[in-house]
């Protein structure tokens, strides 16, 4: 389970409680969020004494996955609602997908290894549309496909002092695709990884940086 609570600018505030539960072959998870903020200050002319007023932003999403064969499937069920300025939105419902699943796999006793992963995924397949009064915005169908290279070599193992040293490479290459607006970014990553340090280095087409790099530990 996890709760949190998040005070962000002026007024505003983010929450988040999510639980999540694995059974044999699949697992089940629900989260709520809200981002809420008020004191907003409304005027109807330039002249007008100023009046103060909210803006609420609420969420939910079911999530599933299970495991069939060799294949990981899953689906997230989400709901929108908004109330701002006293103008209520319609219960906003959408559907995610996607299918994970390793298509190649190599081992070497005590030694190395290499995966390549594959995951495909549609966001707002049925798309949710928050609606108000006459106004309304759907939000984009999206398509995401994710390749994954993983390999890790042992360079270091001894049983009777219980020490296993190893290095660990992983290559990340993405494409997500909005078919309305004719719109595809790509990414690509790599991390690499020694006992409990990592350093990450990613691009992205479509940032204004492009590239972005970064440290890490575990505590593990």
């Amino acid at each position: 389970m996890l709760a949190s609570y998040h005070v962000l600018y002026s007024g505003g505030r983010y929450n988040l409680v999510g639980i999540a539960n694995e059974f044999s072959d699949y697992i089940v998870a629900v989260n709520i969020m809200q981002l809420y903020r008020d004191n907003i200050e409304v005027r109807t002319d330039l002249t007008d004494k100023p009046g103060v007023t909210q803006a609420n932003h609420l969420g939910g999403v079911f999530s599933a996955g299970r495991r069939l064969n060799d294949w990981y499937v899953g689906g997230s069920l989400k709901t929108l609602y908004a109330d701002i300025y006293n103008v209520k939105s319609n219960l906003a419902t959408g559907l995610d997908v996607g299918v994970y699943r390793t298509v190649f796999q190599s081992t070497t006793l005590m030694k190395e290894k290499m995966l390549v992963d594959v995951a495909l995924s549609a966001n707002n397949l049925i798309r949710p549309t928050v609606r108000f009064s006459a106004e309304e915005e759907p939000a984009p169908l999206e398509y995401y496909a994710t390749l994954i290279f993983s390999y890790s070599y042992i360079s270091q193992l001894k049983i009777e002092d219980r020490l296993l040293t190893y290095d660990d490479v992983k290559l990340f290459l993405g494409s997500r695709y909005n078919p309305d607006r004719d719109y595809n970014m790509i990414t690509a990553g790599i991390e690499y990884r020694y006992q409990k340090y990592f350093l990450r280095i990613g691009y992205n087409s479509r940032s204004a940086k492009k590239y972005t790099a970064g440290l890490g530990i575990t505590s593990d």
